[in-house]
């Protein structure tokens, strides 16, 4: 007979099969009742693609060695591949122990991707309706209410969470038809995090008034995700029109109507430093930064990441640049597959979107690219003469506290382009011709 069971099973099978294809399936294995669910359908009814879970072990439990237990002895009997990692949770002033947890784990289960990879994790409808109302009543815009997106990136790979759209109940249904047991973390239960006050204390009576919260909540978030997927293309094409040496330009700043100039910036230091500003730090950045004299220099403090004016530019800069070693020479990496991005570790990913006109030309490459970093007495050809790349860099009023990390693209020993910057023009498309712009997406500080 069909059952709520039936409906989970199917519901998560057909959202994995629109994923589809992938190379290699991993899931993250708390050893709590909802992943503990996702693993036994996927273990039981998903036969499509080899499995692994991962289990994070914060060692912040006494018990969290026999947490790894658990989950080793039920990936065991369900015959599934198992791995587990143990880190250290380190939260600074300001960041909560909770988002410190989530991040090492996050950090550490993206290092099992590679490309063409998923990670899929248990998240399910009433978590996105705590998502919502946690983000709601700490001030957020219209990207944070999108709320926990159903598919993202994750390092080289993908991020899925294919039970978005089930509710919790449903899985307390299927765990108890298929006789499941699972851990109960007591910090779960401690009212003093904020998400567990919510989960706790306010959702039960929330739904007992409004059944359908959680659903109608679902529902809202995917409208709001469309419409922050509209703003992320707006900003895509404002970037590449303010683009300008590796920053921004101060005067496309300054062109734009304020709604719009802070829809680029949110998704532009979104980028750099993994999260979002808030409107505060916005409206300083427009104070202290981009009305600032034209023979200033100021920076701002913002998002992790330190925003300096230099030059009619504006580049965001690691906020403890000294922490991170320069990338050595062998960090070269042959960029293989140019229609894919290349990751550079520590560094972010370089990838190239087509332009209409002029960019580059790849097919006057030799062999596939190299991307390299400085190590100093490097020339580029500019068409007519040999430059010092470094005095490119100064005229180019790059920084110098990013100018170790600046990207080099070569074609053997050949310099092609630094950055975002086509340096040798024998590269570039001919006028009216079908060519590449160089992307770098930087990694958070």
């Amino acid at each position: 007979m069909w059952c709520e069971s039936d409906q989970i099973i199917a519901r998560v099978l057909a959202f994995l099969q629109e994923k589809s294809p992938f190379r290699r399936a991993f899931l993250a294995l708390s050893g709590g009742r909802d992943s503990t669910v996702l693993l036994h359908l996927l273990a039981t009814y998903g036969d499509e693609f080899p499995l692994t879970a991962l289990h994070v072990d914060h060692a912040l439990h006494p018990r969290s060695a026999d947490w790894v237990e658990h989950c080793r002895v039920l990936c065991d009997h369900l015959g599934v591949a198992f791995e587990s990692r143990r880190v250290q949770v380190n939260h600074g002033a300001g960041e909560s122990l909770e988002a410190a947890a989530r991040s090492a784990r996050y950090a550490v289960l993206a290092d099992f991707l590679g490309p063409d990879d998923v990670l899929m994790t248990a998240h399910h409808a009433d978590d996105q309706l705590e998502t919502l109302l946690y983000r709601l009543v700490r001030g957020t815009g219209g990207r944070g209410l999108a709320g926990i997106r159903a598919e993202r990136s994750l390092g080289p790979g993908r991020l899925l969470r294919p039970m978005l759209a089930v509710e919790g109940e449903a899985l307390a249904h299927y765990a108890e038809r298929h006789h499941l047991s699972w851990l109960e973390d007591p910090s779960n239960e401690q009212a003093r995090f904020d998400r567990n006050y919510l989960r706790h204390q306010i959702l039960p009576r929330l739904k007992k008034r409004w059944p359908a919260a959680a659903a109608l909540a679902a529902g809202t978030a995917r409208h709001l995700a469309e419409e922050a997927e509209l703003l992320e293309s707006l900003a895509g094409e404002d970037r590449r029109t303010a683009a300008s040496g590796g920053g921004l330009s101060v005067a496309a700043l300054h062109g734009m109507r304020a709604a719009r100039r802070h829809n680029l910036l949110r998704y532009w230091i979104r980028d750099q430093a993994g999260e979002f500003p808030s409107s505060a730090g916005l409206a300083r950045l427009d104070r202290e930064v981009l009305q600032a004299r034209v023979d200033a220099q100021p920076e701002l403090l913002l998002a992790g990441l330190r925003l300096r004016r230099h030059g009619g530019r504006i580049y965001c800069v690691p906020e403890a640049p000294a922490s991170r070693s320069v990338p050595a020479q062998k960090d070269d990496r042959e960029w293989k597959d140019l229609s894919a991005p290349l990751a550079l570790p520590g560094n972010g990913e370089l990838l190239l979107e087509s332009t209409a006109s002029g960019g580059l030309d790849v097919s006057k490459f030799r062999g596939p690219p190299t991307v390299c970093y400085r190590q100093g007495g490097e020339q580029y050809h500019d068409g007519r003469h040999h430059r010092r790349l470094k005095e490119w860099m100064r005229l180019a009023e790059i920084p110098p506290e990013q100018r170790d990390w600046l990207p080099i693209l070569r074609d053997g020993e050949r310099i092609v382009a630094a950055g975002e910057n086509l340096l040798d023009p024998s590269y570039a498309a001919e006028n009216g011709l079908f060519g590449y712009r160089i992307v770098w997406r930087k990694a958070p500080a």
